[in-house]
């Protein structure tokens, strides 16, 4: 058996641990496609060091009694750069080298030390060119993740940008419609993911906040999202965004929403993704929050992953 089927064949859950919480999802595959069996959420003091989290992690892993040990994990980290390109006139064999001297400059080192991967977006099948989102690491960086997993005892088979995670979610939760352009926000603590959906792709950004938490910092985060908005409009020349879902931490930001449609002028809508329908399970974890008190789209974004490996 090949191994890229082998992969595919293998049972995976999604694994996030970002400021402050563990979130691990898990899907069976039932004829009707994949189904949430269970969603676990636990917490763990910030500023821990590796070997700790890795601790922190075995001891919620076995708490919970989590089906499988092999993960798609998620990289939160100021190092990863997230870049849309749109090359014209190019093919696919050309792509990966251009993009390698992308990653190079972005991170200023040489290839040999870049970990990077790249999604094109669905309308690049068209023969006028390629557009997507590179994504790009140092991989040191990348080898420092995957050690942490491994002294979890665990299995990494794939490594996500959060970004990507959110854009794969909202793919399912929408699969075989037609969408509308949306704006999906999701808050951490320090981390903001905006993606901008449409049938024509996705164009993600992630943005940090340095040293305050965002209830403490929402002008710079209203900034970065309406400048977001107006770069997918105007400069990717992409029909306007019409609705902004917020996902996440936001249970200390109320007035955000507000002020964040009043300057935008669009709806602002905050989405539970466990309320959909397609995300239901029948016994709710006692751990379990509500997605604004703590971000779960992400975990699920990663546990959704399964049918989409490729070896990179």
């Amino acid at each position: 058996m090949k191994l890229l089927d082998r992969i595919r064949q293998e049972d995976v859950a999604g694994l996030d641990f970002h400021h402050d919480h563990i979130v691990a999802s898990h899907f069976i595959t039932t004829p009707d496609g994949p189904r949430l069996n269970k969603l676990a959420v636990g917490q763990y003091e910030s500023g821990m060091t590796d070997r700790e989290m890795a601790a922190e992690i075995r001891a919620f892993w076995k708490k919970e009694k989590l089906p499988t040990r092999t993960v798609c994990t998620c990289l939160h980290s100021q190092a990863l750069v997230i870049r849309y390109f749109n090359y014209k006139n190019l093919s696919m064999d050309e792509l990966p080298p251009v993009l390698a001297l992308e990653a190079e400059e972005a991170l200023q080192c040489d290839s040999a030390n870049i970990a990077m991967d790249w999604e094109l977006n669905q309308t690049s099948a068209q023969p006028s060119g390629l557009s997507g989102t590179l994504f790009a690491a140092p991989q040191k960086t990348i080898t420092r993740h995957l050690n942490l997993i491994k002294a979890a005892g665990l299995y990494s088979i794939r490594v996500e940008a959060s970004c990507s995670a959110l854009s794969n979610l909202y793919s399912f939760l929408n699969k075989n419609s037609q969408t509308r352009p949306v704006c999906l926000v999701s808050l951490n603590e320090w981390t903001a993911d905006i993606v901008m959906c449409s049938n024509e792709g996705a164009y993600p950004r992630s943005v940090f906040s340095a040293d305050k938490q965002w209830k403490d910092n929402q002008d710079y985060l209203l900034e970065n999202i309406q400048n977001a908005l107006l770069y997918y409009h105007l400069k990717l020349k992409n029909p306007p965004i019409e609705q902004i879902l917020l996902i996440g931490k936001i249970s200390q930001m109320n007035d955000f929403q507000k002020k964040l449609s009043q300057q935008t002028a669009l709806t602002v809508t905050r989405l539970n993704v466990t309320d959909n329908p397609l995300l239901q399970f029948s016994q709710p974890e006692p751990g379990y929050q509500q997605d604004w008190n703590c971000n779960l789209a992400t975990s699920i974004g990663l546990g959704l992953r399964k049918e989409d490996y490729e070896l990179v």
